[in-house]
């Protein structure tokens, strides 16, 4: 009786294992086939690209060029819907001059094609590739990787020439998160996308942002934290105590994006003693610490295994929680267009500080 049960169970688990990893695809990518709407975004001036692919698939996509040289974003984002849910941060860029490339995968948005990590890969690629062919200097370029997007975005990073590297709740790679949900089975040995972005961060070669929740439950924050000690200086660590895995612009990660961008070298004056120089430079964190000040709102919870973005529309008023403070830390500072923090006075290009939201 005892080796009947014992059989039973252990055949139970192996047709467990063999779904998983059968089905790993589908419990990985989340995709939205409709096809996103530019709706009053064509009056901001974004657009309807294709991408062309190495492998010959033609990816719509929406682009929004820069304003006066400002810099332009390669946006990957994570693995539910399209996107069109990530439309309130393509205005936010809009509001603030930046050009933005909202790139789409291969099985999203009614494009052809199923995902896979060598696809997304490519994808990216055949992305920056548009962007290269729009006159985009690698010096303007920084490429935003969001949850799963930073597993795209990291390989991009190594093997492109960029000016900064920003992920949004990144992991260490999907292999590991996946044993982190599946904690009963072999899940690392069985992930075939595994998206690696520890093996690959310590070749990037320029300024890198990471953002992440302290109570993330898709992908927790100590992976992000992993990610971020194994990556190469400059680099930059914001911690936001109070948000889980979509939600991070509501409390301040936006504008912890624009302290990071937003003030390049040629932007900088020689020297602060002016009164003027100082109000400029010191209104850069004011504002962004002044904006991060908005309520969480309350809603329904995303499923854990979809790291789509929140895309109502953002809040305003006061939140009831702590704003966020600037932390002396160990490593070199640096944004991909100069370090736009004022201390003692003057710009200190090699203080390194960390922003953390409490």
């Amino acid at each position: 009786m005892w080796y009947a049960l014992l059989g039973t169970a252990l055949a139970a688990y192996g047709v467990l294992v063999g779904g998983l990893y059968v089905f790993q695809r589908h419990l990985l990518y989340f995709p939205d086939g409709a096809r996103p709407q530019l709706g009053d975004f064509a009056a901001l001036g974004v657009r309807e690209i294709t991408l062309n692919t190495a492998d010959g698939l033609s990816l719509l996509s929406w682009y929004l060029a820069p304003h006066d040289g400002r810099p332009v974003i390669a946006y990957f984002h994570g693995n539910g819907g399209h996107i069109g849910y990530r439309a309130e941060r393509l205005r936010w860029f809009a509001r603030n001059g930046y050009g933005v490339l909202m790139a789409e995968y291969r099985g999203y948005g009614g494009n052809p094609g199923m995902p896979s990590e060598p696809g997304l890969i490519a994808d990216g690629a055949a992305a920056l590739d548009f962007l290269g062919g729009q006159g985009i200097a690698p010096k303007r370029l920084v490429i935003y990787g969001e949850s799963l997007g930073s597993g795209v975005a990291v390989p991009l990073a190594v093997q492109r020439a960029i000016a900064g590297l920003i992920l949004e709740a990144p992991f260490t790679s999907v292999a590991e998160v996946a044993q982190y949900h599946y904690s009963l089975v072999p899940a690392a040995a069985l992930v075939r996308d595994r998206f690696d972005s520890l093996a690959r961060i310590g070749q990037v070669k320029a300024p890198i942002l990471v953002l992440h929740g302290e109570r993330d439950r898709i992908v927790p924050a100590r992976f992000g934290r992993a990610l971020f000690d194994a990556a190469p200086e400059p680099k930059e660590l914001w911690i936001a105590g109070e948000a889980g895995h979509e939600n991070l612009v509501r409390y301040g990660a936006f504008e912890a994006i624009l302290v990071f961008c937003s003030v390049g070298s040629a932007d900088l004056p020689d020297s602060v003693d002016g009164l003027g120089d100082r109000v400029a430079i010191l209104g850069v964190s004011l504002w962004a610490t002044i904006l991060s000040l908005v309520p969480e709102i309350s809603g329904d919870k995303l499923p854990r295994v979809v790291d789509t973005v929140d895309s109502r529309p953002w809040p305003t008023g006061r939140r009831a929680n702590s704003g966020g403070k600037w932390e002396p830390s160990d490593h070199t500072r640096g944004g991909p267009f100069g370090p736009p923090l004022l201390t003692s006075g003057k710009l200190q290009a090699r203080i390194s500080w960390r922003w953390k939201a409490t």
